[in-house]
């Protein structure tokens, strides 16, 4: 038993002076917690000084030693305790309880004991929400404090408790402190919904227009910036009177995704509203004011919240000026800072949100998505009784409401808003005459609307969006989340290299899934990557159909839920082969790397069951060939068989992609031999490497020295290993001595093979320094599409022997640092024993001393970050 336990249990004994001890002692052990213990502390001598007094049972919260758990608060019953008040000249009350995230007490006016009053909350020093004193308290009555009410009883959520501290305020009306108390940390069950919808349906985005041509151009500016380019987007120009509307429409018309109408006379909001709807089909709408402006993501976001539920029949995002939709603070007063950008803003309030998509009972029409069979049902908008708007969006969604559907806040999404510009001096006739009909219709509408003010979700919604407007005062990158296969090897590696170089204009996360558990990781490029979340699938993702469903629900999820700008899939292997499409549902840029010919059948380096190159092509050979990343027995007979599926399994799940990257050219037409991807989206970017200094670390050769070769890298097989086996028994005047460095695997030992271990990519310099080569090799017996040790060889000043691949033996020709060796082993010992060779190391090697290696870091991503912006339009950047 702790300290603090026993202490807890003294005080609970009227033990008060070793309650006191035992406090002081648990200060000691646990120091966080001391301005906690002081409190209990001051009030375990309170209750010693007035241990005979009638005023002895002050209510107290009693802090345990374990801060994990949601029993952390415990309360002395209030039956025990004398009334003790706090109070100012207006106004009395009391904290009576503390138990779990909920406060309870009362709160009375001195003057008016029937006044209902509103008391602020806050968090932290944050403003959190308004609670009023409307609780049934029947003992107040009694004691003549209030006519029957006066009570206060409200919740914390647990998502605010994640400090092991949080002090929650109440303030009087006046200003003044009311009650100062600490909640404990708590679990939030934030994201614990997983996704199991796909967004599948149409949508229509329809803008009525009238004058405001200002604020038309930036709303349609937004559009294009922000919303996907297959989306339908109706202009309807209500007769507006201001020519630069037929202008800006004009130039509208010539985008794809724009489609503009004129009304021969001005109908009115509300029947330019329903025309749109007609000119919509079958698809859902968005009704959207010509002086809103949309955000990054902002209509996936709102199709999120729609498939959340069957039932709901509008979604309505948070604003700055849409009244009780406005956050931080409900109103149309919520300015941002002058140097904020406002898709800034939009990013740091998404990431703030946990997404509960509150129930309201009405949507606002500034940006209101609808689903079409909600319209089905109920009908479209009633124009006769809302002709010129305001108030025609709260009469359809109480319709809605009445017939059984749900209207709801999308707490994820921020778009900003001028309000009703376009009717100008009518809009308060407009507001009153709307009002009217609405309360006339539905006589809870007053009462349902309080659900603005009082719920703590919404709460919740507007105090993260307070902390957002925090958040925006550093620099709010756009999240990459880069998406790897194995952990080792030079994929990964580089993909490191490019997350660094990156990391300071774009946030980079990794995902990792080994086709049974899925990790994501908030990428540190300086340290130890922070794991997010963690999934272990119940069934692994099945190597036929490459997929899984739990895999696509978790994944995005996580997609969705922390906001990715871009997905950069580096390797598709154990991953679900619907990532690009779940991707692309997110609303990130989608990218595809191809690293090897994995896309084009699961040997991975397109070798035969003879280790010979097919380039893509089966070769006519008897046998079968042997997946790389799979069990060997995962598929059915694959050449000239199931790698046909395989390559059209893989078309059509890319196709969706935005772009794709490989490294060399030959490597990107063997790809597109075989993959029927779109040519004009496929770009090469060779990898980038740092250096920090180029060294000639290669031995001079001497004449009738024994020709040492190193081999760096993971060395198998399709490495070489057999070559240099070949080589070593046929050399038998042991002209050659073979230098390992880095993984070997080898079925033979001899005398000239000499293997140095495994290798730091930072030691490298330090470990061919000590092995003094005259020469490197690499043996790869197929067409890889970079090789990353050829450079780390170029990078030490050693020249290469290479085999006759396109991308290796172009790099060499090239640049002349090295040799494309002959293609059979007897030919290559003839190269090798030459006097030409021999004298023409020092002159390879000296190529080596002012050649520049290949690109940085900063370059590559530079590069990549053209391309992940290229389809971005300078003005939404």
């Amino acid at each position: 038993m702790s300290l603090l336990t026993k202490g807890n249990l003294a005080f609970k004994e009227n033990n008060y002076k070793k309650a006191i001890e035992l406090y002081q002692q648990a200060i000691k052990e646990n120091p966080k917690l001391s301005s906690l213990i002081s409190v209990n502390i001051k009030l375990s001598k309170l209750r010693l000084e007035n241990k005979n007094s009638n005023n002895s049972n002050i209510p107290v919260t009693i802090k345990k030693d374990n801060v994990s758990t949601p029993k952390d608060i415990e309360s002395i019953p209030v039956s025990k305790q004398p009334t003790i008040v706090k109070q100012t000249s207006n106004y009395e009350g009391r904290l009576e309880k503390v138990i779990d995230n909920q406060i309870i007490g009362w709160a009375v006016s001195k003057g008016n004991s029937s006044e209902i009053f509103n008391l602020e909350v806050f968090v932290d020093d944050v403003f959190f929400c308004k609670i009023k004193n409307n609780v049934t308290r029947g003992d107040l009555k009694r004691h003549k404090k209030s006519d029957g009410l006066g009570g206060i009883k409200f919740s914390i959520p647990s998502e605010l408790l994640q400090k092991d501290s949080n002090r929650i305020e109440v303030k009087w009306p006046c200003g003044s402190c009311f009650i100062s108390t600490f909640l404990e940390k708590q679990r939030p069950s934030l994201y614990s919904t997983r996704i199991t919808q796909s967004i599948s349906t149409q949508v229509s985005i329809i803008v009525p227009i009238y004058n405001a041509a200002e604020d038309l151009q930036t709303c349609i500016e937004r559009l294009k910036c922000y919303t996907p380019e297959d989306v339908d987007i109706i202009l309807i120009n209500d007769g507006s009177t201001d020519q630069r509307i037929y202008e800006i429409l004009e130039k509208a018309e010539l985008e794809k995704s724009f489609r503009v109408f004129h009304n021969d006379i001005n109908l009115g909001f509300t029947k330019t509203v329903n025309r749109g709807i007609e000119l919509a089909g079958r698809n859902d709408v968005v009704f959207l004011n010509s002086d809103a402006r949309v955000t990054p993501r902002w209509l996936q976001g709102l199709q999120r919240a729609l498939v959340s539920d069957y039932k709901i029949a509008t979604v309505t995002p948070m604003s700055d000026r849409a009244g009780a939709f406005s956050a931080p603070r409900i109103g149309n007063e919520n300015d941002l800072p002058s140097n904020v950008k406002e898709e800034d803003y939009a990013l740091a309030f998404r990431r703030r949100s946990f997404g509960f998509y509150p129930t309201v009972p009405t949507g606002n029409g500034f940006c209101m998505y609808v689903r079409r069979r909600c319209i089905d049902e109920i009908g479209a908008l009633d124009s006769d009784a809302f002709p010129r708007g305001y108030g025609e969006e709260n009469d359809f969604c109480m319709r809605a409401r009445k017939s059984g559907w749900r209207n709801v806040i999308d707490d994820r999404t921020y778009v900003f808003h001028d309000r009703n510009k376009s009717f100008g001096e009518a809009k308060t006739e407009l507001m009153a005459a709307g009002r009217k009909i609405v309360d006339e219709r539905y006589p809870d509408y007053k009462k349902s609307t309080a659900v603005f003010s009082e719920s703590p979700l919404i709460s919740l919604a507007r105090y993260q969006a307070g902390l957002a407007l925090k958040d925006v005062t550093s620099p709010i990158l756009p999240r990459g989340l880069f998406v790897i296969s194995t952990l080792t090897g030079g994929t990964p590696q580089t993909n490191r290299d490019l997350m660094g170089a990156l990391s300071s204009e774009i946030e980079p996360w990794l995902l990792h899934c080994d086709s049974k558990i899925i990790s994501l990781y908030k990428v540190n490029p300086n340290g130890n990557d922070i794991l997010i979340a963690k999934h272990a699938l119940k069934e692994d993702v099945d190597p036929l159909t490459h997929d899984s469903v739990e895999y696509d629900q978790v994944v995005l999820t996580w997609l969705v839920n922390y906001d990715f700008e871009i997905v950069h899939i580096r390797h598709l292997a154990w991953h679900s082969i619907n990532l690009p499409r779940i991707a692309k549902e997110s609303g990130a840029r989608t990218f595809l790397s191809f690293h090897d010919y994995y896309s084009i059948c699961p040997t991975v380096k397109l070798l035969d069951n003879n280790k010979q190159f097919c380039g893509g092509k089966c070769t006519k050979t008897n046998g079968d060939c042997t997946p790389e990343l799979w069990p060997k027995t995962a598929f059915p007979k694959l050449k000239n068989n199931w790698v046909n599926n395989w390559r059209t399994k893989f078309e059509s799940a890319v196709a969706v992609c935005d772009g794709f990257i490989t490294t060399h050219n030959s490597g990107r037409e063997i790809i597109l031999k075989s993959l029927n991807v779109d040519r004009d989206k496929f770009h090469v970017i060779p990898h980038g490497r740092n250096f920090s200094t180029i060294k000639q670390l290669a031995a001079p050769y001497v004449q009738g020295e024994k020709l040492r070769i190193l081999v760096p890298g993971n060395i198998s097989e399709p490495k070489g290993s057999k070559l240099i086996e070949q080589l070593l028994k046929e050399d038998t005047e042991g002209k050659i001595e073979f230098h390992v460095l880095g993984r070997a695997s080898f079925d033979f030992r001899h005398k000239n093979l000499i293997l140095h271990g495994e290798y730091k990519r930072e030691d490298f310099s330090k470990r061919v320094a000590e092995i003094a080569p005259h020469v490197g090799a690499v043996f790869s017996i197929w067409n890889e599409t970079w090789c990353h040790t050829l450079t780390e060889l170029w990078s030490v000043g050693i020249a290469a022997l290479v085999t006759n691949f396109p991308t290796v033996a172009s790099r060499v020709d090239s640049s002349g640092a090295g040799w494309v060796v002959p293609e059979t082993t007897p030919e290559i010992l003839k190269f090798l024993y030459s006097t030409n060779f021999r004298e023409s190391i020092k002159d390879k090697t000296s190529i080596l001393s002012t050649m520049e290696i290949s690109s940085t870091n900063s370059q590559m991503a530079q590069k990549y970050k053209e391309l992940y912006f290229s389809q971005v339009s300078p003005n939404c950047v």
